[in-house]
């Protein structure tokens, strides 16, 4: 299944649009793409954009919209046999943590398994991409309150990061992560811990920013508003403001 269009260069266009905060007209270019990819039934390049909708809903809240997208990407995958996958795993995570986002831990754990099933068999256990998977399933393991195995999970995200550089800001996320898990465990000494160690990776970050970088510094600032770091928040809030400009 060969894509009839340059994805990459749609999603350039697309994450230029978010980086611009042009939330909107991202949503629209997305949909429009979608729709032109179905009508020259270009099935990979509705696959994949399909799964970016569901990135995009997640961040809009639009929980029903995302639900919708989530179902095409399982028909899709089924249909063309993907499920074993790197792609197919890729997928099912980004479906798995926006059903856990909309508070369907549930409906995600499956999800979540067959990504994992399909990653194990496919790359290797220090590859990068496993550390979006621990982190995303141990937020879903926080949230049925399995507060061990969350931990285990989210500092076993936290060794595959540190074997990579320019990730900077999905390591501040995983130690808010943390700290809202140390929080439940009342373990106050570890929960200022992370939170230090997330404000020091944004505050030193000198490397590309991008979309995911922003994304990151918000749900950071959340948990520096949140636990009253106003220090923290402060000075990540003009950083930003000064990448928006």
């Amino acid at each position: 299944m060969e894509p009839k269009r340059d994805i990459a260069e749609f999603l350039n266009k697309y994450d230029e649009l978010l980086n611009k905060n042009l939330v909107k007209e991202a949503g629209d270019f997305l949909e429009n793409g979608i729709k032109e990819a179905k009508e020259q039934k270009d099935s990979f390049t509705e696959l994949t954009l399909h799964n970016e909708l569901v990135s995009y809903h997640r961040r809009t809240k639009e929980q029903a919209k995302a639900v919708s997208a989530i179902n095409e990407i399982l028909e899709l995958l089924e249909k063309f046999e993907l499920k074993a996958s790197v792609l197919g795993a890729n997928m099912y995570l980004n479906c798995a943590t926006t059903l856990n986002f909309f508070g369907r831990t549930a409906d995600s754990l499956p999800l979540f398994e067959r990504a994992f099933e399909a990653y194990i068999n496919t790359i290797p256990e220090n590859d990068y991409r496993f550390a979006g998977f621990y982190n995303n399933y141990a937020l879903a393991l926080y949230d049925t309150e399995n507060y061990d195995e969350a931990l285990r999970y989210f500092r076993k995200a936290l060794n595959i990061l540190s074997l990579y550089k320019g990730n900077d800001s999905e390591i501040a996320l995983t130690f808010c992560n943390l700290s809202h898990l140390f929080e439940k465990t009342n373990d106050e000494e570890m929960l200022e811990r992370c939170l230090q160690s997330a404000y020091l990776s944004l505050k030193d970050y000198d490397g590309e920013i991008n979309n995911n970088f922003i994304l990151h510094c918000e749900k950071c600032l959340e948990a520096f508003r949140y636990f009253k770091k106003d220090d923290f928040s402060g000075e990540i809030e003009i950083k930003l403001s000064k990448i928006k400009k």
